[in-house]
């Protein structure tokens, strides 16, 4: 007799549905089985998925709506590999468990081990990874949300706790989705409806999302979005971009010419073997984790002030080593 693992709600709703299009006449008394939770946990789940108008009821059978599946996709071994390493990523520099993340994996796993058992295994290993991440209930609730306006082109209201003013209330219009590696989040890309300007919202500090009934028909996403094209991921600022000038030692040039760190980035090796690395950047204060981590292989020549607050953060460091 089939069993499943206990999984959160998310999940199991997720899953409940799956189990749903492939044979909809499976009762609610089975899915209790299958899922080991009680009858009137089903009966909710089902209820829940029936009012986001996910399943639907015909006669005796409650079957999954048509258009809630993508369609099928067919990748090649090489597109495969290239999707997990992308999503083994995004894993990677996740803080925690995404239920919707998870279930998708593991319908790919189930899906490529068909024909690519070591594939499809890997996939199922991502999911794996985290599943064992903390569990953050808001961050879920607040991305299906999200997702749903997306997929309907609404506007959505958002409780916002911004580092700089605190507590605010904005209405938005959902332009794309940002995950961020360097500071393993992601991050909620829109224009303010009140100001018309392009915002960027860390998904973890939205503390509450209301879909609201105007739609959001935007036709000019990609100049929208060219608001980015000098930044170093993500921040913007109001001041035309600034030119960072870095100096890298022969013993990491190789290292830094090995990527393309930003599109507009021009280098120019020295003489000694040294690499002069220049870039216009909308706001340099962005880039001084990545300046640091090459530690003291690398030397900010300009701008004054982004030189200035990297030597101040040396020195703060410095200082926590003399008593060795």
């Amino acid at each position: 007799m089939e069993k499943i693992d206990k999984v959160d709600k998310y999940e199991r709703q997720n899953q409940i549905v799956l189990k749903l299009k492939n044979n909809p006449a499976l009762s609610q008394a089975r899915l209790s089985d299958i899922f080991e939770v009680s009858p009137a946990t089903i009966h909710r789940d089902i209820k829940k998925l029936l009012n986001k108008g996910i399943l639907y009821e015909e006669g005796d059978l409650i079957k999954v709506d048509p258009h809630y599946f993508l369609d099928n996709i067919q990748f090649s071994i090489n597109e495969g590999f290239s999707l997990y390493t992308a999503v083994a990523l995004l894993v990677d520099r996740s803080d925690f468990r995404q239920p919707n993340l998870v279930s998708s994996l593991r319908k790919l796993s189930e899906n490529i081990k068909k024909s690519q058992p070591h594939l499809g295994s890997l996939f199922d290993g991502v999911a794996t990874d985290n599943e064992y991440q903390d569990k953050e209930d808001l961050y879920t609730k607040n991305l299906n949300k999200i997702i749903e306006a997306w997929a309907k082109s609404r506007f959505i209201k958002i409780k916002y706790r911004s580092r700089s003013v605190g507590v605010k209330n904005v209405t938005v219009g959902i332009l794309d989705f940002s995950p961020y590696a360097d500071g393993h989040g992601n991050h909620l890309i829109g224009v303010n409806r009140e100001s018309n300007k392009v915002e960027v919202f860390r998904f973890k500090r939205i503390e509450e999302v209301v879909i609201q009934g105007q739609r959001y028909n935007v036709t000019n996403r990609g100049e929208l979005l060219s608001v980015f094209k000098d930044s170093w991921k993500i921040w913007l600022s109001d001041n035309p971009p600034k030119q960072v000038v870095l100096l890298f030692t022969s013993s990491v040039a190789n290292r830094v010419l090995e990527t393309k760190w930003h599109n507009n980035q021009v280098t120019e090796q020295q003489a000694d073997g040294s690499l002069l690395w220049k870039c216009n950047i909308l706001e340099p204060k962005e880039m001084e984790y990545w300046i640091l981590g090459w530690g003291s292989s690398v030397e900010v020549i300009s701008p004054p002030a982004l030189r200035s607050r990297i030597a101040k953060e040396i020195q703060l460091l410095a200082k926590k080593y003399q008593k060795d």
